[in-house]
């Protein structure tokens, strides 16, 4: 059962700390440690949506630059244009 919750948890996005965590915290009855585990589960949901919106983000760059380097209006490639903005 335990290693079965781990491997979810993984599955899930959550940390080895957070699994950690959140096994520690789900045996509990008290309303603190359940509010304790929806904050930890509210914080990597908060994570999740910041990583899609990121993604998102990026996706749109990169459709962009495609799109623009097919309509062949500019001189220069705009895919390389934008790889090389995102290069440190």
């Amino acid at each position: 059962m335990r290693l079965r919750f781990v491997r979810r948890a993984q599955q899930l996005g959550f940390t080895l700390d957070e699994v950690h965590t959140s096994l520690r915290l789900t045996g509990a009855e008290s309303d603190h440690i359940r509010a304790e585990l929806r904050s930890l589960v509210a914080a990597h949901v908060a994570d999740i949506r910041a990583k899609i919106a990121n993604l998102r983000a990026m996706a749109r760059m990169l459709f962009n630059a495609i799109c623009e380097g097919a309509s062949g209006q500019r001189s220069r490639c705009p895919i390389m244009d934008v790889l090389s903005a995102l290069a440190p």
